[in-house]
């Protein structure tokens, strides 16, 4: 090659080299360090100058962040409603007409959740009155059409001896009873709830019988004479 003749730089594509990470769990941090390189840039690259980084498809939990130079963050929380598969399509552009895209997908996997309670307790009773307090649970890991090998199991711990609790399998359950004069005042309840896959939780609390005025009872007597006129 003459000393008069010139090579022309030919744009080189610019190349992710690093690999995807394609597993997460519902509810634990989520990271994927993304690396780039482009042979027409030196080595000390700066994204915010030289590479255009952008998501085209990308789930709700995850957001995109450019680190430094070279290098950018994809990070989040899966909830339950990630699990599943998550496509993640991710673009550079070199702004000199070069791309290269990235596109893989996160599996999410679940983790069993723990049911809650999502009915308030009734906490005031009256003597010889009935109560009634219907409790429900609800748990993210069921479908909405609970299959009954999957509802929630409901059982008392402590009850006061006027009441009785009755599991509905249906994820709700209905404890009832009439208060008498026994019971009068604080009575302690614990309700527990356990799911098919033995998560638990449990609701504690007190249930105050209020005193109702109870009539009279008894003999009455009269003792004497009865005369006429007296």
């Amino acid at each position: 090659i003459s000393s008069s003749q010139l090579i022309e730089n030919v744009n080189d594509l610019p190349v992710f080299i690093s690999t995807p990470i394609k597993q997460a769990i519902e509810d634990q941090e989520y990271e994927y360090i993304i690396e780039i390189s482009d042979e027409d840039l030196n080595d000390n690259i700066n994204l915010s100058e030289n590479i255009i980084i952008k998501a085209l498809n990308l789930p709700d939990f995850l957001t995109l962040n450019i680190i430094s130079n070279n290098t950018a963050k994809l990070n989040g929380i899966p909830t339950q409603n990630d699990i599943g598969d998550n496509l993640v399509t991710l673009e550079i552009d070199d702004l000199s007409g070069g791309k290269a895209t990235q596109e893989f997908v996160i599996k999410v996997f679940n983790i069993n959740d723990v049911p809650t309670f999502t009915s308030t307790p009734i906490s005031d009773a009256t003597e010889d009155q009935e109560y009634e307090y219907i409790i429900k649970v609800s748990d993210p890991d069921l479908s909405d059409n609970l299959d009954l090998s999957e509802n929630i199991v409901i059982t008392a711990i402590t009850i006061p001896d006027f009441l009785t609790l009755n599991d509905n399998r249906d994820n709700t359950a209905r404890l009832f009873g009439t208060p008498r004069q026994n019971d009068v005042g604080e009575n302690l309840v614990e309700i527990f709830a356990e799911d098919s896959s033995g998560a638990t939780t449990t609701q504690q609390f007190t249930i105050n019988v209020v005193n109702a005025e109870d009539e009279a009872t008894g003999t009455l007597s009269f003792t004497g004479t009865v005369e006429e006129g007296g």
